[in-house]
């Protein structure tokens, strides 16, 4: 089995090289609803998302990038930097909208957790990772994990908005 720390991946913060991103995933996950209770009482702070509405993890990054700054800047809409990860995924300007859509529910299986961290990530997230009943996995497993037809039919950009033929000058 594969060390903790060979499965976490972590991207420093451009403008805070002391903070980062941190990035794992966990299949077979049977315990979401105690999960979700405990970030709800405060106990777990991390972003639980459902792995299956994630296409790449470059898009968690920018979330989690965008997040740390309006959250530096005191203009985050929501109450965590955690939670500010999960609205910034949703192409809704709803927050209830965003955490269902990407956000775990009971029933979800497949979790990635993301964290912004200052410091040794590796320690935070195998604490997170005594709380999870459910294996942890390369973040490669990813590709066959997300949904596409899901994540397509709750986006907003559709492909049939870009069949529009493009302007002509004249």
């Amino acid at each position: 089995m594969a060390d903790v720390e060979d499965l976490i991946v972590q991207h420093n913060m451009e403008n805070s090289p002391s903070y980062s991103t941190n990035l794992a995933l966990f299949t077979n996950v049977t315990n979401c609803n105690e999960l979700r209770q405990l970030i709800v009482q405060g106990k777990l702070e991390a972003a639980l998302l459902n792995a299956c509405m994630v296409t790449d993890p470059f898009h968690v990054v920018i979330a989690g990038h965008k997040a740390f700054q309006l959250f530096q800047q005191g203009k985050m809409k929501t109450r965590t930097l955690h939670a500010e990860i999960i609205f910034n995924l949703s192409p809704s300007t709803n927050i209830n909208e965003s955490f269902k859509k990407f956000g775990i529910l009971d029933n979800t299986s497949n979790v990635l957790v993301v964290m912004i961290t200052q410091g040794n990530a590796v320690e935070k997230i195998s604490e997170v990772s005594k709380l999870i009943n459910g294996k942890l996995v390369s973040l490669t497993a990813l590709n066959t994990i997300s949904d596409q037809e899901k994540i397509k039919r709750f986006t907003v950009f559709q492909t049939r908005n870009f069949d529009v033929a493009p302007y002509k000058m004249e």
